[in-house]
């Protein structure tokens, strides 16, 4: 990767990530959504430290916190997203592509947190983890992905990652579990 950095930058080539599971930390994202909400009517109502919570343990842990419920993360997701289709709908050509990407971003938390409320990948080991496990993952990975592509038809896309996340035809991999994926 070191030999791609001269030629990243500012009318170069740009990075952007799309795997649900890595991002920069809870409380970058929190802020940034809290700023670009707070001038709409509303954005008050959102616990935010209540979805900070679940976030850093999420990027910490990889699990949904077991004191939380996922109904009322699922609410505070609701609201932030109600606030921004409003913000997507309006005047504002910045404030517009950011609330599209936020309501993609708030797509992809919601499937994390479900996927760790529901499969609880903390509790596996090597022995006990399958390929299929990363299913929930790599969909909504690749829903990320094609956003970006929609948002950026004419771009050339380079995608960096582990093969069996992006095998099209899993059945022509070499191992039995992969081919499960």
């Amino acid at each position: 990767f070191q030999a791609l950095l001269p030629l990243l930058g500012p009318g170069k080539l740009r990075v952007a990530g799309f795997d649900s599971q890595t991002g920069y930390g809870p409380e970058d994202q929190l802020e940034e959504l809290e700023a670009l909400l707070k001038p709409e009517k509303g954005a008050d109502g959102i616990a935010y430290d209540y979805l900070d919570e679940c976030l850093s343990t999420m990027a910490e842990q990889n699990i949904f916190p077991p004191s939380h419920q996922i109904v009322l993360f699922d609410m505070q997701l609701g609201k932030a997203r109600k606030l921004l289709q409003k913000v997507a709908a309006g005047p504002d050509a910045r404030r517009r592509e950011r609330a599209a990407f936020w309501l993609q971003n708030l797509r992809s938390l919601q499937a994390a947190a479900h996927d760790y409320a529901t499969n609880d990948p903390s509790a596996k080991d090597s022995a006990s983890f399958r390929a299929t496990d990363s299913n929930p993952r790599d969909a909504q990975m690749a829903d990320n992905l094609l956003w970006y592509l929609r948002q950026h038809p004419r771009e050339k896309v380079i995608c960096w990652g582990a093969l069996p996340h992006f095998a099209n035809k899993a059945e022509a991999l070499e191992n039995d579990e992969l081919r499960q994926y």
